[in-house]
Protein backbone atom coordinates (compact mmCIF):
# COMPACT_ATOMS: atom_id res chain seq x y z
CA UNK A 1 0.00 0.00 0.00
CA UNK A 2 1.40 3.39 -0.91
CA UNK A 3 2.16 5.36 2.23
CA UNK A 4 0.75 8.52 0.64
CA UNK A 5 -2.81 7.18 0.93
CA UNK A 6 -2.34 4.73 3.77
CA UNK A 7 -4.93 6.30 6.07
CA UNK A 8 -7.39 7.71 3.53
CA UNK A 9 -10.14 5.13 3.54
CA UNK A 10 -11.55 5.16 0.00
CA UNK A 11 -8.22 6.13 -1.57
CA UNK A 12 -6.25 3.21 -0.19
CA UNK A 13 -8.71 0.70 -1.63
CA UNK A 14 -8.80 2.42 -5.01
CA UNK A 15 -4.98 2.48 -5.12
CA UNK A 16 -4.81 -1.18 -4.14
CA UNK A 17 -7.32 -2.20 -6.80
CA UNK A 18 -5.64 -0.14 -9.54
CA UNK A 19 -2.22 -1.60 -8.73
CA UNK A 20 -3.59 -5.13 -8.63
CA UNK A 21 -5.30 -4.86 -11.99
CA UNK A 22 -2.22 -3.27 -13.56
CA UNK A 23 0.06 -6.07 -12.42
CA UNK A 24 -2.38 -8.89 -13.18
CA UNK A 25 -2.92 -8.10 -16.84
CA UNK A 26 -1.84 -11.04 -18.96
CA UNK A 27 -0.28 -8.94 -21.71
CA UNK A 28 1.62 -6.66 -19.32
CA UNK A 29 5.40 -6.67 -19.57
CA UNK A 30 7.68 -5.69 -16.72
CA UNK A 31 9.02 -2.22 -17.40
CA UNK A 32 11.70 -1.66 -14.76
CA UNK A 33 12.04 2.05 -15.52
CA UNK A 34 8.28 2.49 -15.31
CA UNK A 35 8.12 0.68 -11.98
CA UNK A 36 10.96 2.80 -10.59
CA UNK A 37 9.28 6.01 -11.78
CA UNK A 38 6.00 4.93 -10.20
CA UNK A 39 7.65 4.07 -6.89
CA UNK A 40 9.55 7.38 -6.92
CA UNK A 41 6.31 9.26 -7.65
CA UNK A 42 4.46 7.52 -4.79
CA UNK A 43 7.34 8.19 -2.39
CA UNK A 44 7.34 11.87 -3.38
CA UNK A 45 3.58 12.04 -2.83
CA UNK A 46 4.03 10.51 0.63
CA UNK A 47 6.94 12.74 1.59
CA UNK A 48 5.17 16.09 1.32
CA UNK A 49 1.84 17.51 0.27
CA UNK A 50 3.06 19.01 -2.96
CA UNK A 51 2.18 18.57 -6.59
CA UNK A 52 2.61 14.79 -6.58
CA UNK A 53 0.21 14.46 -3.65
CA UNK A 54 -2.41 16.60 -5.38
CA UNK A 55 -2.07 14.68 -8.65
CA UNK A 56 -2.38 11.32 -6.91
CA UNK A 57 -5.37 12.52 -4.90
CA UNK A 58 -7.16 13.66 -8.07
CA UNK A 59 -6.40 10.38 -9.86
CA UNK A 60 -7.75 8.34 -6.96
CA UNK A 61 -10.88 10.48 -6.48
CA UNK A 62 -11.65 10.38 -10.20
CA UNK A 63 -11.27 6.62 -10.27
CA UNK A 64 -13.37 6.22 -7.12
CA UNK A 65 -16.30 8.27 -8.41
CA UNK A 66 -16.06 6.79 -11.91
CA UNK A 67 -16.44 3.33 -10.36
CA UNK A 68 -19.42 4.42 -8.22
CA UNK A 69 -21.21 6.17 -11.09
CA UNK A 70 -20.94 2.96 -13.10
CA UNK A 71 -22.10 0.88 -10.16
CA UNK A 72 -24.94 3.05 -8.87
CA UNK A 73 -25.82 5.19 -11.85
CA UNK A 74 -26.37 8.90 -12.04
CA UNK A 75 -29.93 8.71 -10.66
CA UNK A 76 -28.60 7.42 -7.33
CA UNK A 77 -26.57 10.60 -6.84
CA UNK A 78 -29.46 12.81 -7.95
CA UNK A 79 -31.64 11.16 -5.28
CA UNK A 80 -28.96 11.84 -2.65
CA UNK A 81 -28.81 15.51 -3.63
CA UNK A 82 -32.62 15.82 -3.44
CA UNK A 83 -32.61 14.20 -0.01
CA UNK A 84 -29.97 16.67 1.22
CA UNK A 85 -31.92 19.65 -0.11
CA UNK A 86 -35.20 18.52 1.43
CA UNK A 87 -33.76 18.39 4.97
Amino acid sequence: MPRCCEFAKPARFVARDKLRTAFREKDAKLDVRGVLRTVRFLEAAARERGLEHAVLKNILLTSYFRHHFIRHGYNYYQALEKAKKSK
